[in-house]
């Protein structure tokens, strides 16, 4: 069965074909497109959100604000290494993770929990900083120490009054799960400063699952209140989500820009 191609998106030279459950990639060698190679890049597609909303809807809301030239060209790019050198590759894991048999050699996995984590700290800590910076906002402060990101989310009140709120958000996931995932990757997993024991809760069933949707709501919250900021028209306009009922099985988008007072953003 064929599927539908649900969206393109550019990523270094080559150009992704992007599919409910595959990602194909293209690229010009000089030839009629139709005679252009053909690679598999992903058995995960966009039936998964976090990959339609980085490859398409990110990027097509992104066109619609006052971002352009060479600095909107560094947005896309970095909205797509956070996809493909980040969350792909943390989420890769996850599916290893949860598709081991029951019998898997417990060193397994725990290398398997492992692995996946020091991806998802990479995504987070690293590429979505980088991308925030594109979208105009610097959230380095949100990985330091308390003195630390005090003073910095006072910098950023200051130089973002009309987003103060963020503040309170950014402190929830420090305090939630944040710190307890960061402790993880660096005290125990990249530095072995302390024994696994402290961190046995991260091994269990269901906590890498939890863990990557902490770190993806937080990074797809944050992106969408970045993007709204820089509307060309200041008149209302905001982002809304598109429910399932709503959307276009063809070309499914989970956001659109709209007009009015039931604004989520």
């Amino acid at each position: 069965m064929t599927e539908n191609i649900t969206g393109l998106a550019k990523y270094g030279k080559y150009l992704a074909l992007l599919m409910e459950r595959r990602i194909v990639v293209t690229h010009d060698n000089g030839n009629e497109p139709s005679d252009w190679p053909q690679y598999h890049f992903s058995d995960v597609g966009t039936d998964d959100d976090f990959v339609r909303e980085l490859a398409v809807d990110f990027q097509e809301l992104l066109h619609a604000t006052s971002i352009a030239g060479v600095d909107r060209e560094a947005a896309e790019t970095a909205l797509m290494v956070l996809l493909v050198d980040g969350l792909l590759p943390a989420y890769n894991h996850l599916r290893q993770i949860e598709n081991s048999p029951p019998h898997t050699a417990m060193i397994t996995q725990t290398q398997q929990v492992e692995d996946f984590t020091s991806a998802l700290w990479r995504a987070y800590k690293t590429l979505f900083q980088k991308l925030s910076m594109t979208l105009g906002f610097d959230i380095g402060f949100l990985f330091s120490g308390t003195a630390e990101f005090e003073k910095g989310a006072t910098i950023f009140t200051s130089t973002h009054p009309h987003h103060a709120y963020v503040i309170d958000f950014l402190r929830t996931q420090r305090e939630t799960w944040q710190q307890g995932l960061e402790g993880f990757r660096n005290r125990f997993i990249e530095h072995r400063n302390v024994s696994r024991d402290g961190f046995a809760d991260y091994y269990a069933s269901g906590r890498p699952r939890a863990l990557f949707e902490n770190v993806w709501k937080t990074i797809e919250e944050l992106v969408l209140i970045f993007l709204a900021s820089h509307l060309r028209s200041s008149t209302g306009v905001g982002i809304q989500r598109v429910t399932k009922a709503e959307q276009d099985p063809r070309h499914p988008r989970c956001f659109r820009w709209v007009a009015g007072s039931n604004l989520e953003r």
